[in-house]
Formats: structure tokens, sequence, C-alpha cells
């Protein structure tokens, strides 16, 4: 008898589920979600997130769902 494994490469299938959330967005909408909370509580995020930010806040408030 064979004991051949099908089981896929952990790292490839990490690579494919990760590429999954960026093509639906998921991954940077929670990343911005959370520098934004970060920022409420006072803490500084540095210039250029913190500009984006301020850019992605201005996006959304000119364009509501």
């Amino acid at each position: 008898m064979s004991h051949r494994s099908l089981s896929l490469d952990p790292d490839v299938s990490r690579r494919k589920a990760y590429e999954a959330l960026e093509k639906t967005g998921e991954s940077q909408e929670g990343l911005w979600e959370a520098l934004e909370a970060i920022q409420a509580s006072g803490i500084d995020i540095g210039e250029k997130a913190a500009a984006i930010l301020l850019e992605r806040v201005k996006i959304k408030q000119a364009r509501p769902k």
C-alpha cells in the first residue's frame, strides 16, 4: 500500500488565503479600521498613516453609503 499524502503545503495554502483577502479588500479595511481606533485612543500612528487615514475619512464622508 502507498502512504501518499495529498495535503497542501501550509505556506502555499496560507499565501492563497491571504491573496483571497486582498482581492475582497477585507484585510486592508481591517487594518485601516484598527489604525483609526489606535489613533482615536491617542496613540501616534505616524505622519503617513495619519495622512492616508484622513484621506480615507474624507472619501467616506463625500461618498456615504
